[in-house]
């Protein structure tokens, strides 16, 4: 499936290979743990990928399988830079509870 594609390029900070498929169409299907594009790019720190994916339009509010939006996996993974970046993204849910 292309979105196992992309998120497997995104895990291996493939950039070129990320830009290729990341299109608003493929951007935010999920994994089998409810995980997209840009969850897979917080939890590793990729932050170049992580912009692509927001100018792509990602869904910067989703959530996974555990209630996790991209900003609870970038704290949990102690990637500062990509919580930073995410936290000037107007409108973020900060608040949102996971499980």
């Amino acid at each position: 499936m292309l979105y196992q594609t992309l998120h497997d390029a995104i895990l291996k900070g493939d950039f070129k290979i990320v830009s290729m498929l990341a299109c608003e169409e493929t951007v935010n299907y999920t994994d089998s743990d409810g995980r997209t594009a840009i969850h897979i790019a917080s939890i590793k720190g990729h932050i170049k990928i992580l912009q692509m994916l927001i100018e792509r339009r990602a869904n910067t509010f989703e959530m996974d399988g555990n209630n996790n939006t991209p900003l609870h996996v970038a704290v949990l993974n102690g990637n500062v830079a990509i919580v930073e970046l995410l936290l000037k993204i107007p409108h973020l849910p900060i608040k949102a509870k996971n499980k």
